[in-house]
């Protein structure tokens, strides 16, 4: 299976940041593993351990430092996860170096994402 759909369905946040930081390596590998995917799911892939919870059930207090941060966290591991999937979706769209450049502009924002979910997470576990 495609490096890029592992790193979706991953919900180690360890092993996203090295599957992150591969994948940003061999971008020209990734170009390739892209490039060779034939069915892409319909909907954003999100890890099977991953339930997600509508806002009006959630009881949040944002004075709360912890519940203020987690919430920064929910932020940035769905940037991640979007362009990740937008990654997915959008490369046929370009050619040439256009689609190495579009594939190379949004593994950076990826792997950004990913290393501030990183520093969140940990922030987190310290408090």
């Amino acid at each position: 299976m495609n490096k890029l759909i592992n790193f979706l369905k991953c919900s180690n946040i360890s092993d996203r940041v090295k599957m992150v930081e591969e994948l940003k390596k061999n971008i020209q590998e990734l170009v390739k593993s892209i490039i060779n995917i034939s069915d892409i799911p319909n909907e954003i892939i999100y890890p099977e351990s991953i339930t997600v919870v509508p806002e009006k059930e959630l009881k949040l207090n944002m004075a709360c430092p912890k519940q203020l941060l987690h919430s920064i966290a929910h932020i940035e591991y769905n940037a991640q996860t979007i362009y990740a999937d937008t990654l997915l979706r959008y490369y046929k769209n370009f050619e040439g170096d256009k689609k190495a450049e579009f594939i190379h502009d949004i593994m950076n924002i990826v792997y950004e994402e990913t290393k501030h979910f990183e520093m969140l997470d940990n922030r987190l576990r310290e408090l």
